[in-house]
């Protein structure tokens, strides 16, 4: 769809990490807002740091990224134009007023859905898992199931879940039901909005001849 209104395709994907790492940045609030929680939950000192140093190099990331445009020509001279493109991405959200509220306000709203989703399951599970539990444990498996070292973060997603849980007494089968009917009800989200995706007439009149001639999108 980006591709019909003229933006090339190194531009539409950037675009698209951006958006992924947007939602990381707002999963490091979640898990900031949770730590003081979480200090109490997790005895091992070493997955402590372990998971405040991952989101400390998301936040750092992020500042660096924004401060290379504002470094001088001769200073990004060696680094690729695709980074110098994506900090350009990166910095439009970040620092525009407008609309920047509803981005990251729907970034976490995300977050919080799959939160309450898994509380749900809990829930329905008997498993025991109180909402501020859930809370604090659940942004873990997100940010771990995130991780591209899977198909849709399967199995990663399964034994994050089960050693979170675990660290509040859940029982690991209970914990595992609740990631894999998770999953699935991803899966299902997906499937309908695939077929929105196939019936949608903007897809009908999809071009996907190439047009190089449009302008970088940080320069409209």
């Amino acid at each position: 769809m980006l591709r019909r209104h003229g933006i090339k395709w190194s531009q539409t994907l950037s675009s698209i990490v951006a958006d992924r790492f947007i939602g990381l940045l707002t999963l490091g609030f979640l898990i900031l807002a949770g730590m003081p929680f979480l200090i109490s939950r997790i005895h091992d000192n070493v997955l402590l740091f372990a998971v405040a140093a991952i989101v400390a190099a998301a936040y750092f990331g992020a500042i660096v990224l924004m401060m290379l445009n504002r470094l001088s020509a001769r200073a990004t001279a060696g680094l690729p134009a695709r980074i110098m493109q994506f900090a350009a991405l990166l910095e439009a959200p970040l620092l525009a007023r407008a609309g920047r509220k509803a981005l990251f306000g729907s970034a976490i709203v995300v977050h919080l859905l799959t939160i309450a989703a898994s509380y749900a399951l809990a829930i329905g599970l008997d498993a025991g898992l109180s909402a501020l539990d859930a809370f604090v444990l659940v942004p873990l498996v997100i940010m771990a199931a995130a991780v591209p070292l899977s198909i849709g973060g399967w199995g990663i997603r399964e034994g994050a879940m089960v050693g979170a849980l675990g660290l509040v007494g859940i029982a690991s089968d209970k914990a595992l039901a609740i990631s894999i009917l998770l999953g699935l009800g991803t899966l299902i989200v997906g499937v309908i909005g695939g077929a929105v995706w196939l019936l949608a007439p903007e897809r009908a009149a999809y071009d996907a001849e190439p047009d190089d001639t449009a302008p970088p999108l940080h320069q409209r």
